[in-house]
């Protein structure tokens, strides 16, 4: 797959099913090829027509997708490097449809690469769902072999990626050969022509160079081993905007719309996020905050779901897997445990420039005496060392609840981000958008202190919470003990 920009088209209502009529006589099972044998592969080398290039069968082997087997093909052509973008190239033996390639060996010398067989395709296409209310696109006429786009995000700026089509049937569409977005489940994303520059060759994985074209369809399934779409149809996609406030307070807006599929919007959003940050926020040695601000639609609440939170711009924008974005963990939270997967009616997003804040590290607490009686406010002091080391202490006035009767009172401190609003996970919509309405800010410590008095100890008690702001964007924890005058 290849990162892409994507435009739009207009449409008319239309509802339609997914016939399948495949003729046996086009395909060639697996158990007809034989080692040696040579074969034809299309895919779209610049430009948009398919032009063909040679293979061989090598084997047939055990291949990704467990309990499947696939085709391992030699590109015949040394001077062709095949990359991302050539995935669901269909590849015939003897006139017919064997599959298509989906996986290319890196840095090797000669091209290897997997195909997966087309029953694997076909059967993907089986199990998606039909679709309703979609809009009707004009019809285009689409070869094997031909590229496509399809969208995440569209508007003031496109995301996407481009593969390949293998196979196209009475308006229905198998594509890739493998998953989009590793969800395997019902998915609508629109499908755009595409047209390639050109192939960007590259030691470790060449990739096509694509733009999009016209709008033609809709993804209706990412299955394990085909992506499944219907020309003529339009997917259905949520309003989605963001405004960008800078220090000075000049705003940058962007009207966009995002795919609506609550599993997969968090990632998406974040990577939106991404895009917009390392176009307008520079590399800063002293790690600038963002104060971020979300109003998520959901179908069937009557209010939005609102975040508002502080977060470290370094953070926002960095796409290391190393790196837990904690934005996109609130978005999770709220939206991967909906059982509808069309849920999202709309998100605004706003991000302010923060410069003078800073993101600091609990580096330890302690209570400003070692005794006190049940009953005592006692000041909790909590230390934080910034982005260069300085230290910053905060004092938060902790009471020990009148009828403690245990040794010791322990409390842990936190950051407001990292603190469970309950100890109850949600279940409903309703819930779980109530529990993210609790989680405290970024720029909070909290305080959890055993609320029971009957000899339970944190955490397993029910938890009392004392909140103090800090001037500072907040992470970590550190716990805290003083001795109980009186206590057994």
């Amino acid at each position: 797959m290849t990162t892409i920009r994507i435009i739009t088209t207009i449409t008319i209502l239309l509802v339609l099913s997914l016939p399948l009529h495949a003729e046996t006589s086009k395909f060639i099972s697996l158990n007809e090829l034989k080692p040696g044998m040579k074969g034809t592969a299309y895919s779209v080398f610049e430009g948009t027509e398919p032009e063909e290039f040679s293979v061989e069968l090598q084997n047939i082997v055990d291949g990704p997708v467990a309990g499947s087997r696939y085709m391992l093909l030699k590109v015949r052509d040394e001077k062709l490097r095949l990359g991302s973008g050539f995935s669901g190239s269909p590849v015939y033996f003897d006139g017919r449809l064997a599959g298509a390639i989906s996986h290319m060996e890196q840095n090797l010398t000669r091209q290897i690469a997997m195909a997966v067989p087309i029953d694997r395709m076909l059967e993907d296409a089986a199990k998606s769902a039909p679709l309703t209310q979609v809009k009707q696109l004009q019809t285009t006429e689409l070869k094997p072999g031909s590229m496509i786009a399809l969208t995440q995000v569209r508007g003031d700026f496109w995301m996407g990626s481009s593969g390949t089509v293998t196979y196209v049937d009475n308006g229905m569409l198998l594509a890739y050969g493998h998953e989009n977005f590793f969800s395997g489940d019902s998915v609508q994303l629109p499908i755009h022509r595409a047209t390639v520059h050109g192939i960007i060759s590259k030691s470790d994985m060449s990739h096509k160079e694509a733009s999009p074209l016209e709008e033609i369809g809709s993804v209706i399934w990412d299955g394990k081993s085909a992506l499944v779409g219907r020309l003529g149809t339009k997917a259905l996609m949520s309003p989605f905007t963001v405004d960008y406030v800078n220090a000075v307070g000049s705003k940058k807006h962007y009207n966009l719309e995002i795919l609506d599929h609550t599993r997969l919007v968090p990632a998406i959003t974040i990577r939106a996020v991404r895009n917009i940050l390392n176009g307008l926020v520079h590399y800063n040695p002293n790690d600038m905050d963002l104060e971020v601000a979300m109003s998520i639609g959901i179908k069937g609440l009557e209010a939005p779901v609102r975040i508002n939170q502080r977060f470290s711009s370094d953070v926002l924008k960095s796409d290391s897997p190393l790196i837990t974005n904690p934005l996109q963990a609130l978005l999770t939270a709220l939206l991967f445990p909906i059982k509808d997967y069309q849920s999202i009616s709309s998100i605004a997003i706003t991000m302010m420039e923060l410069p003078n804040a800073k993101t600091g590290r609990i580096s330890e607490a302690a209570f400003t005496r070692i005794k006190a009686k049940p009953g005592d406010t006692v000041n909790l002091k909590v230390r934080l060392n910034g982005p260069f080391g300085e230290p910053k202490d905060v004092s938060i006035p902790v009471t020990i609840p009148a009828g403690y009767d245990q040794p010791q009172f322990r409390v842990l401190v936190q950051a407001g981000r990292s603190v469970r609003p309950s100890e109850t996970m949600p279940v409903t919509i309703e819930e779980i958008a109530g529990w993210l309405s609790g989680v405290a800010r970024s720029d909070e410590l909290v305080v959890l202190s055993p609320g029971n008095l009957n000899g339970s100890t944190y955490p397993e008690a029910r938890l009392n919470r004392t909140v103090a702001r800090a001037d500072w964007n907040i992470e970590g924890n550190s716990e805290a003990s003083i001795m109980v005058l009186g206590g057994e």
